[in-house]
């Protein structure tokens, strides 16, 4: 594999891609930036998804109604998310958020 190539002030095409779509830059606009084709965006976006660990299917409502939510943070949808979820299992809150074994523990 290539060594990583500085780009945009990042260390790599993958880190500057990351840090562009943490600021809700749309994919056409970060290809733009970086130099390359919007196919080749998409393929490295998703080799470097595929470092990150395993992937969850979110409805198009559940991506609607997070949306003002990541907006007002500045983060994309994925990262509001990811933050969401993170915080649950770190917290041991998930027995609070679902309330779905009342009496049963």
């Amino acid at each position: 594999m290539a060594a990583p190539v500085p780009t945009l002030g990042f260390p790599s095409k993958s880190a500057a891609i990351e840090a562009m779509k943490a600021a809700n830059m749309p994919p056409k606009e970060i290809a733009a930036a970086i130099g390359i084709s919007l196919r080749n965006y998409y393929r490295l976006e998703a080799y470097t998804r595929k470092g990150r660990g395993r992937q969850i299917v979110l409805s198009r409502d559940m991506m609607d109604a997070a949306a003002p939510h990541a907006k007002v943070r500045n983060i994309s949808v994925h990262e509001l998310m990811r933050q969401i979820l993170e915080t649950v299992l770190e917290e041991g809150m998930v027995d609070n958020v679902l309330d779905d074994l009342a009496g049963e523990q």
